[in-house]
């Protein structure tokens, strides 16, 4: 399997299919080539931490020592990998407990019926 991976949001690594990514690029690199400067950014980043890696036989990938560094891996030798629907990320482990935050019933509920279109939001009081 081949895989992309570059930096993602809040400090982490991202790990993505190459199926995936092959959806999500040309987006990027329209409104790059359009000149909009927060896509030229964007691009500039994910390309200079980027790489194309494969899953060795024993379901391991290598990062380079820059991803290592960006992601804040480079003194601990511990990382979090948080599977996210359509990717992987990876993370320092306190960066990942504080950019993740629990959320209440009564909040996940609300966040539901905006994203979701859930009408009755179930958690905490009616």
């Amino acid at each position: 399997m081949q895989l992309i991976i570059t930096v993602g949001t809040r400090g982490c690594l991202l790990l993505v299919p190459d199926p995936t990514w092959e959806k999500f690029a040309p987006d990027l690199f329209r409104d790059a080539v359009q000149g909009d400067p927060g896509a030229l950014r964007l691009r500039s980043t994910m390309a200079l931490y980027g790489s194309v890696c494969r899953v060795d036989k024993s379901g391991r990938v290598t990062l380079s020592d820059e991803q290592m560094e960006f992601g804040g891996l480079e003194k601990l030798g511990k990382a979090i990998i948080f599977a996210n629907f359509n990717h992987v990320e990876i993370w320092e482990p306190s960066r990942f407990a504080s950019a993740i935050s629990t959320t209440s019933a009564a909040e996940h509920d609300l966040l539901a019926a905006r994203y979701f279109g859930n009408p009755r939001p179930t958690g905490g009081s009616a």
